[in-house]
């Protein structure tokens, strides 16, 4: 089950019930891009175009051009970086509802989205989406939700970049502090990521990295 934060030390400071993303009339373009802090990343950033651009966890802190900024796991509010990154940002947010409780800044205009309960996902992506109406599978990884969340609100052409999925290095030399999972080589959870995009190709999506990756495209 996806954790809340500690009430003593996160206690919760507003209601975001009437900021669901599916009641909120948000709509994107056909071309997005996937912005992640991963190493390989860096250097490739001139490649990103004129596309509207979503962030997801501390790729909010790389310094281009940014649309919007995703973040899923609560646990985020608990890294060093998060509080300034938090501070520091004016545009769109895209959190998952326990985050979006607990941090500092929150605007109107900002949006929400459900998480199913964490597990061991055994079926396929293919099986497990018929039952995520107005949800997202937080196993799939940030980007993976980013993946779904274009998709559905009207993207058909994806690039990612800095989605390296492997390796503990990010772009500025700074290490990646997941506790849950060894990111020593390829991630875990690569494999899992590479069925959400297979499940999007076959609908028409088109993805394009625009930097190494363990991914197959």
């Amino acid at each position: 089950m996806i954790s809340r934060p500690d009430p003593e030390k996160y206690p919760v400071k507003r209601s975001v019930s009437n900021s669901d993303i599916f009641n909120s009339g948000y709509e994107l373009p056909q071309h997005v891009c996937i912005l992640a802090p991963g190493l390989n990343g860096a250097g490739n950033y001139d490649k990103i175009g004129p596309v509207y651009t979503i962030a997801v966890n501390y790729g909010i802190t790389i310094p281009v051009h940014i649309d919007a900024w995703l973040v899923a796991d609560w646990w985020g509010i608990q890294k060093d970086w998060f509080p300034k990154a938090d501070a520091g940002w004016t545009g769109q947010r895209l959190f998952s509802v326990g985050l979006a409780e607990h941090c500092n800044f929150w605007k109107d205009t900002d949006i929400t989205f459900e998480l199913v309960k964490r597990r061991a996902v055994k079926r396929g992506y293919a099986e497990e989406r018929a039952t995520l109406t107005n949800r997202f599978r937080p196993d799939e990884t940030s980007v993976g939700i980013a993946i779904d969340l274009s998709y559905r609100f009207g993207a058909r052409h994806i690039d990612l970049i800095g989605v390296d999925m492997q390796g503990y290095d990010y772009y500025d030399g700074t290490k990646s502090t997941c506790e849950s999972c060894d990111r020593t080589g390829t991630w875990l959870f690569c494999e899992m990521l590479n069925d959400v995009i297979k499940w999007h190709q076959e609908r028409g999506v088109v993805f394009r990295s625009h930097s190494p990756t363990a991914l197959k495209i």
